[in-house]
Formats: structure tokens, C-alpha cells, sequence
């Protein structure tokens, strides 16, 4: 769900101002996913890398990022 999600704000993101972006991301993925997991220590491998991967995809989003980027920066400014 969180996935289609990102590919719709993808197809939106020439339409509207990056920090509209941007605030539509934190507020409809990032938000779900942080509800979800309050307590990340007791989720399994496999959850927690599906979680990263998703936080990757929205910074890479936001700030238009390739695969082969550093992510480190952008998610830090997301938080």
C-alpha cells in the first residue's frame, strides 16, 4: 500500500512545489510507518529492511535522488 502510494506522488511530483511534496509524504507514509513501529527493536529482520526501504524511496522522492545516491543526508533533514 505504502509503495503505490509513493508511485502516485512520483507521477505528482512535476505538478507541485517540492515542500508540498514533501509534506504530503511525511504526513501520508512516513506518519504510517512511525505508527506502526513505535518499538522497532522487536521487529523482525525482514520488517525493519522493508520499513528502511521505505523511508529510502520517500527521501529519494522528495529530493530526487537516484538509487546510487547517499541517503543518509536526506533522511536526516526529514526528521
Amino acid at each position: 500500500m505504502l509503495r503505490s502510494l509513493l508511485t502516485q506522488m512520483r507521477q505528482i511530483r512535476q505538478s507541485v512545489p517540492t515542500i508540498t511534496l514533501q509534506m504530503l509524504i511525511v504526513t501520508l507514509v512516513l506518519s504510517r510507518l512511525h505508527f506502526g513501529n513505535a518499538v522497532p527493536i522487536s521487529l523482525p529482520a525482514c520488517l525493519l529492511h522493508w520499513v528502511q526501504s521505505v523511508q529510502n524511496a520517500a527521501a529519494q522522492l522528495i529530493y530526487r535522488l537516484r538509487h546510487s545516491d547517499n541517503i543518509t543526508d536526506a533522511l536526516l533533514n526529514l526528521h
